[in-house]
């Protein structure tokens, strides 16, 4: 029985499935490096980040200044008394000083300018953490929207297919079984598609939120999945963690932590004052100016600050371990996506030689099979599900890739917007 006047339309949808490894073009899609800018452009995070330097800005700047100094009027009526003039008047004026001698401003100024310098680099870590958020969410975006081309094409092919399928019955030329074979697979298709649209809203909803509100439109379109570019050695990445923001704050507040014992010790010699006074008195019957000079020495018989020794020593030990917990998890996870992304690398290049170009052959070869007769419909059906399958596994694979890139760029401490692949310790351009 001929079958000529129902497979050329499904020929036609084959030949438009035959693409399905490329990506779908979009006008102008919203790249990685865009959705970075417009999101860091209004994050509440750098926000945050950027007021906390401000107000240990405003702390460096305070710390390590003397006191005032402080001006003292007497008024009194006793030289008037003395006198028998009956006069209230000023009879003294004091100017006082204290002396902060033991040295703890000076330590107060050191420790406020390394906690500066830790909320510095902690709001470059936190533009990490930051990128490395919005990534991962784009990157979900970028498979969700792969998969609903992918889904939208098999959905046509199904419709296709079923179509014929019911001209095939009217002409007797299909089985019950193989109708009902048709319409499952047209079916599981819609399912499927309507599964992947929901997923892809999920990741678009996911993602929204970081971008202004007249950018979200552009999240429509972002750019095709593809494979991140060869991995640089590990030593590499090592390098570039040695001088990871997170673990540059963590030092900066260790080391003021150091210096804020070093004040506490200082602090036991408590500020010295002196205070110079001049006034008038009666002496001999007669009115004469007085001046007097005091200095004040605090005794540490009761207070020798022991407890503010403990308690610094204690905050410094607590940086410490919070230095030792950075360095061991960033560590850990450098080393963690290195290999998982070298592993899904080789993952891939096994799958689309050992599956990925296998089912494409099995589908050229069952599509030709078809055109000429020595292929019936329902094995075509599985040779373009297997294609199908094959190319939604070769996305999870890629978007597994930009994960561990991603994961292993921010372990390192490399901005996702630097394009630079000289580690911190080499000349890079900016610098």
């Amino acid at each position: 029985m001929t079958t000529t006047h129902w497979r050329w339309p499904l020929m036609a949808i084959l030949l438009a499935l035959s693409g399905l490894h490329t990506a779908p073009g979009f006008a102008e899609p919203l790249t990685l490096e865009e959705t970075l800018a417009l999101a860091t452009r209004t994050s509440p995070e750098l926000a945050a980040a950027q007021a906390r330097i401000e107000a240990a800005g405003g702390a460096a700047g305070q710390a390590g200044r003397w006191p005032n100094p402080r001006l003292g009027i007497g008024i009194s009526d006793g030289l008037g008394k003395e006198l028998q003039t009956g006069e209230t008047e000023v009879t003294a004026v004091t100017l006082a000083q204290t002396l902060p001698i033991s040295g703890r401003l000076g330590h107060a100024a050191e420790a406020a300018q390394s906690r500066l310098e830790a909320a510095r680099a902690q709001a470059l870590a936190d533009r990490l953490a930051l990128e490395y958020a919005i990534t991962r969410r784009y990157t979900d975006v970028q498979l969700q929207q792969a998969r609903m081309a992918l889904a939208s094409r098999w959905l046509a092919e199904a419709d296709a297919i079923e179509h014929i399928g019911e001209r095939r019955a009217a002409a007797g030329d299909l089985s019950n079984l193989e109708r009902l074979r048709l319409e499952l697979v047209r079916e599981q298709a819609h399912q499927h598609q309507q599964t992947v649209e929901s997923e892809y809203e999920d990741a678009l909803a996911r993602l929204r939120p970081y971008l202004p509100a007249d950018a979200r439109p552009r999240l429509e379109a972002v750019a095709p999945l593809d494979a991140p570019p060869a991995l640089a050695p590990l030593t590499h990445w090592r390098q570039w963690q040695a001088d990871h923001p997170g673990l540059r704050a963590a030092g900066f507040d260790l080391a003021a932590a150091h210096t804020e014992i070093r004040a506490a010790r200082a602090a036991r010699l408590a500020d010295w004052e002196i205070a110079f006074t001049q006034g008038r008195e009666a002496i001999a019957g007669q009115e004469e100016t007085v001046s007097t000079l005091n200095l004040t020495i605090p005794l540490p018989l009761w207070d020798r600050r022991g407890g503010d020794i403990r308690r610094a020593t204690g905050e410094a030990s607590v940086q410490r371990a919070e230095l030792e917990r950075r360095q061991r998890d960033l560590g850990a996870e450098l080393e963690t996506a290195y290999q998982h992304l070298g592993h899904v690398r080789q993952q891939l290049a096994h799958f689309e030689r050992r599956i990925m170009s296998p089912a494409e052959r099995v589908f050229d070869l069952t599509r030709t099979g078809f055109t000429a007769g020595e292929v019936d419909l329902l094995a075509l059906i599985d040779a373009t599900r297997s294609y199908l399958d094959a190319s939604e596994r070769r996305l999870e694979l890629l978007h597994a890739m930009r994960l561990e890139l991603a994961a292993l760029r921010h372990a390192a401490g490399q901005s996702l917007l630097d394009t630079t692949d000289a580690p911190p310790g080499a000349a890079r351009p900016h610098e």
